[in-house]
């Protein structure tokens, strides 16, 4: 029994890492270079949007589907435009943002 969860964990594992591309990640800071918490990051790519909030650090991560990868992307931090990247096949585009 062990081994048969053993490997459904596997298969589950394998199958989600070729959902993902990668995506975009980063760090938000203040004008102080402190790290903001809970602060909302949107990435628009395709005819979709995904989002995220930042951690305790200001730190974080959006993965977008592996369907997307080459597409072009616009990333929002608190509802402001920063950055614009192409969404990766692989890894992570990496987008920070210092608020005033």
């Amino acid at each position: 029994m062990k081994k048969i969860q053993l490997l459904a964990v596997a298969l589950l594992l394998m199958f989600s890492s070729q959902l993902f591309a990668g995506g975009i990640n980063g760090n938000v800071v203040d004008s102080n270079d402190r790290g903001k918490s809970k602060v909302r990051v949107t990435v628009k790519y395709g005819n979709q949007t995904n989002y995220t909030y930042t951690n305790s650090d200001g730190s974080y991560v959006i993965e977008i589907p592996v369907v997307y990868a080459g597409t072009q992307g616009k990333v929002y931090v608190a509802g402001t435009y920063v950055a614009r990247c192409t969404i990766p096949a692989k890894g992570y585009n990496i987008v920070n943002a210092k608020l005033k």
